[in-house]
């Protein structure tokens, strides 16, 4: 389980003594997430002293929406 923030700053002065007295928008995106990752393993003993493993996996992050503050 986590949480991803994104944070914007929005500045498009028109001038360049603008730019150096502008206070920017600032825009803050947060998003939770969890993580489930579901593995398959098989072991096969041919012999015993020979053994053959497989191993199969994936990662599968569902979200939330995005919620926007600011």
């Amino acid at each position: 389980m986590g949480t991803l923030d994104l944070k914007i700053n929005e500045s498009i002065p028109e001038t360049f003594s603008g730019a150096l007295t502008d206070t920017p928008n600032t825009h803050k995106l947060t998003k939770s997430y969890f993580g489930i990752q579901p593995t398959l393993t098989i072991e096969l003993a041919i012999l015993p002293w020979l053994s053959i493993r497989a191993n199969a996996g994936y990662l599968w992050g569902p979200a939330e929406e995005w919620e926007m503050a600011g």
